[in-house]
């Protein structure tokens, strides 16, 4: 019996259009990322460390959605984060 080749999945996010806005609340900035105008992801909070405090900054919260919207748009999934992946960005300040 032959195998069934595997080829890989085509990437449905190529020619998507992928934004991402800051927002402040109570605890903090966090970021929204929205796929074609749909919002994909709400991240009130510092995604991957512990509590549920926000970015220090706009700036900050800004950086990581851009990350996890390349992540989107590259295929990567799911998009997370993890907290190597926030200290090389330097967000964690």
């Amino acid at each position: 019996m032959k195998a069934a080749s595997q080829q890989p999945a085509e990437n449905p996010y190529k020619d998507a259009t992928i934004e991402v806005k800051a927002f402040k609340d109570s605890i903090g900035w966090g970021y929204d990322v929205f796929i074609n105008k749909s919002q994909y992801v709400h991240q009130p909070h510092i995604p991957a460390v512990p509590g549920n405090r926000g970015f220090s900054s706009e700036a900050f919260a800004k950086k990581t959605g851009e990350f996890v919207g390349y992540k989107i748009k590259n295929n990567i999934m799911p998009p997370s984060v993890t907290p190597a992946e926030l200290d090389s960005l330097g967000v964690l300040k």
